[in-house]
C-alpha cells in the first residue's frame, strides 16, 4: 500500500535536498514489501503502527499488537521494550 502523502513527502524531501536515506523512508514507510534490515525504516514503520494503535492520525487501528509486528522482530525489541513503549504511549497527552 502506498499513499499519496508518502510520494509527496518523498518528492518534497528530495527537492529540499534531504539525504536520500530519509527520502526513501518517507516514500517506503507504508509499502508492503520493505527492507527489514533498514533500521531507520523499521523505526518509522513501528512509530506509524504505534500511532494507528493509539488513535493518532486518520488510520486508527486499536487492534494493532506491537509484539506481533515484523518491525518489532527486525529491531530486536523484547516484550519488556514493547511494554514500556505502550506505557509511554498511553501516558502521552494525545488522548
Amino acid at each position: 500500500m502506498c499513499s499519496m502523502h508518502s510520494d509527496y513527502g518523498h518528492t518534497l524531501m528530495n527537492n529540499w535536498n534531504f539525504p536520500n536515506r530519509y527520502c526513501t523512508v518517507a516514500r517506503d514507510h507504508q509499502k508492503e514489501e520493505i527492507d527489514s534490515k533498514d533500521a531507520l525504516l523499521m523505526l518509522v514503520r513501528m512509530a506509524n503502527d504505534a500511532c494507528h494503535m493509539t488513535g493518532v492520525g486518520s488510520n486508527v487501528d486499536p487492534a494493532v499488537i506491537l509484539a506481533a509486528l515484523s518491525e518489532a522482530k527486525a529491531l530486536g525489541l523484547s516484550d519488556m521494550d514493547l511494554t514500556q513503549l505502550e506505557i509511554q504511549l498511553e501516558d502521552l497527552p494525545l488522548h
